[in-house]
């Protein structure tokens, strides 16, 4: 066999390019748009007799495992990888899957201008979409010996060696990626209705679907925003994606069951109404829950714009046109809205106004390739097949939770959850990530090999920019640098900002295959059947009267306070029980003590109070006088499934 070479690729900028998103369609669009050029890259590698190491590519020919990406709605290969390729040829490949790049996204870019513009573009917007759609990849390689320990170093040491310069746009920029010029040309302060007549003509020919009345984009921008409409034509994909779930139908799941299931004649009609009155009211007809595909008779109900069953965003003319004429727009959304409020009193209950963004990230992936690599080639192989097994079975695991993959391949996840299906998923996912390597990795690699997970409840009218930045911020310094990895990290978002972040191992939080923040949760609700054993306002007394006994305030979202020495707190835990219970009258006075349930309920509130990690010889260290109120703050918030709560 001749001498190997490795060659190690990578694809970006992803941040600028994924996070920068308006809507979920955009983050979906984007994250797989780029799966598609890693996939086009890795081809050309592969046609040049080259074998990719990570991510797993299984033994089928070229086109099969190009018609696996196009046979899915997620993204699944990863923006950089690794490959072997013969001694004196890795240059060669390395070339050829930057061409192979760079051929793909101009197809893609030439469709989307032609759906948009055709021959009717200034020379100006032309020239604009030239030059941005022309110099904003940034593709790097290194090639090394294919004996090289570390995967990822000297790529990682590549990327510091910035090849592009960085340029600043010129004139007004994108809304939704705004280091770029928007494509009219126009200056918004001088030539304001010139720019406005450009960007009303493109939303005409378009659709309103398609371009909001705000958005004044770029061509990068545009092109994430249309991808889903040219891909069947350009790359043989049809994606079906043009109404990607929102994050307003993603926070109405659980109600959106509760209503069809107990009255589906009321949501039939609820449906038939807007149908009937409003333009393009049926803004979520590819979406697939699960959980929803089993309940019948309810008519459109499942397929409305998610905007219908939110009060605030139907109230909302800006946010929720109904494109109807002014003289009837005002009645019709009062009618509307009547109707929508006597659904809220039919279940008594409304839909949260909060979803789950979940981030996963495999931990110490490098080290754990450099380790089975030394051991031999085999054994490299059984942990990318591993990686190959987790990802073809995590969009499965995200549907049986009601949730939508965005992204998962490797080691990498994303997707979006309601907020009660979130925990569990993230359980579920990081069970199966053990699982794929028990099944094809000797037990010294499986062992190492773990998954950090972060997990954000947020508005859905969140900007997911910001969503995105708090997750990855979550994940990479929370669960992973201040954890210790192999954990959970959790951050509530309010409109006023962060309210609440917590993390810790996943082995101390684990219980019955849920969270101990779950289990908690379930019994601070209680059932029809089971009163609570845990009441809101022992938590909030918690709060208040237990934070002045550290040496800190404890206001800042993820902080801790130091307990004086000697003092117990789970034994302050159950005494604050004891005292708030007598209150309500909650406690058998023959007694005088909490039952059963109630102590291992109180042993379980304490663990979330304390700051937990594993150190950097992955030991676990649980620190006793420590005290935080994330843990019961997440609590909270998770009983009520959403609803607003205060700090």
């Amino acid at each position: 066999m001749a001498e190997q070479t490795r060659l190690q690729l990578t694809i970006g900028p992803v941040q600028t390019f994924v996070a920068q998103s308006r809507r979920t369609r955009d983050l979906w669009a984007s994250s797989y748009l780029l799966s598609h050029l890693a996939g086009v890259a890795m081809r050309a590698i592969e046609d040049a007799d080259g074998r990719i190491v990570l991510p797993y590519r299984g033994q089928h020919d070229n086109e099969a495992k190009e018609e696996s990406q196009s046979r899915t709605r997620h993204g699944r290969w990863p923006n950089r990888f690794v490959a072997d390729v013969e001694d004196g040829k890795a240059a060669a490949a390395a070339a050829a899957a930057k061409q192979a790049i760079d051929e793909t996204w101009k197809a893609i870019a030439d469709s989307v201008w032609k759906k948009c513009f055709g021959e009717q573009a200034s020379a100006q917007t032309k020239a604009t979409w030239e030059r941005q759609i022309g110099n904003f990849w940034e593709i790097s390689w290194v090639i090394s010996p294919a004996d090289s320990s570390n995967l990822f170093d000297p790529l990682a040491q590549r990327k510091n060696w910035r090849t592009t310069p960085v340029t600043a746009e010129p004139g007004d920029h994108c809304t939704m990626m705004g280091d770029f010029q928007e494509l009219s040309g126009f200056i918004r302060s001088k030539e304001r209705k010139n720019q406005d007549k450009f960007w009303e003509q493109l939303r005409e020919k378009l659709g309103g679907r398609h371009l909001g009345k705000d958005e004044r984009l770029c061509a990068i921008a545009l092109i994430k925003r249309m991808f889903p409409l040219v891909a069947e034509t350009v790359i043989g994909a049809d994606l079906q994606a043009a109404n990607w779930p929102s994050t307003p139908y993603i926070a109405a799941i659980p109600w959106l069951g509760k209503v069809g299931a107990s009255n589906p004649d009321a949501a039939k009609d609820y449906a038939t109404r807007i149908r009937d009155q409003v333009e393009r009211p049926l803004g979520e007809k590819n979406a697939e829950i699960r959980s929803l595909s089993s309940i019948p008779n309810v008519g459109d109900f499942f397929q409305l714009d998610g905007n219908f069953f939110h009060e605030t965003a139907l109230a909302n003319a800006k946010d929720m046109p109904l494109g109807l004429s002014e003289a009837d727009e005002a009645r019709v959304r009062g009618e509307l809205l009547t109707k929508l409020n006597e659904l809220y009193r039919t279940v008594q209950s409304r839909p949260s106004s909060f979803y789950a963004l979940l981030l996963m990230d495999g931990d110490s992936m490098g080290g754990l390739l450099s380790e089975a690599r030394e051991k031999s080639s085999e054994s490299e192989q059984a942990v990318t097949r591993a990686l190959g097994q987790f990802a073809d079975q995590v969009p499965k695991t995200v549907c049986e939770h009601d949730g939508v993959t965005i992204y998962c391949g490797g080691d990498d996840v994303l997707a979006m959850l309601p907020v009660p299906n979130a925990l569990r998923c993230a359980t579920a996912l990081s069970d199966l990530y053990q699982q794929s390597f028990n099944n094809v990795c000797d037990s010294g690699v499986a062992k190492e090999a773990t998954i950090s997970a972060a997990v954000v409840y947020c508005p859905f009218r969140a900007p997911l920019r910001e969503v995105l930045s708090s997750a990855h911020h979550l994940l990479d310094d929370v669960a992973k640098d201040q954890t210790g990895r192999d954990s959970l990290a959790i951050a509530v978002m309010k409109s006023s900002g962060l309210a609440a972040q917590w993390s810790a191992p996943w082995k101390e939080i684990r219980k019955d295959n849920q969270t101990i923040l779950d289990l908690l949760a379930e019994h601070l609700r209680g059932t029809g059947d089971r009163p609570s054993e845990l009441s809101s306002g022992f938590l909030y007394q918690i709060r208040e009267r237990f934070a002045r006994l550290t040496d800190q305030p404890l206001s800042k979202p993820g902080s801790f306070g130091h307990l004086p020495e000697g003092i117990d707190l789970e034994v302050l835990l159950r005494a604050e029980y004891l005292r708030v219970s007598n209150l309500h009258g909650q406690i058998n006075e023959q007694t005088d003590s909490p039952s059963e349930a109630g102590n291992d309920l109180l042993g379980l509130l304490t663990t979330v109070c304390r700051r937990i990690y594993r150190d950097k010889d992955k030991q676990t260290h649980i620190n006793e006088l420590s005290l935080g109120m994330d843990g019961p703050l997440v609590v909270r918030f998770l009983a009520s499934e959403g609803e607003e709560t205060t700090r």
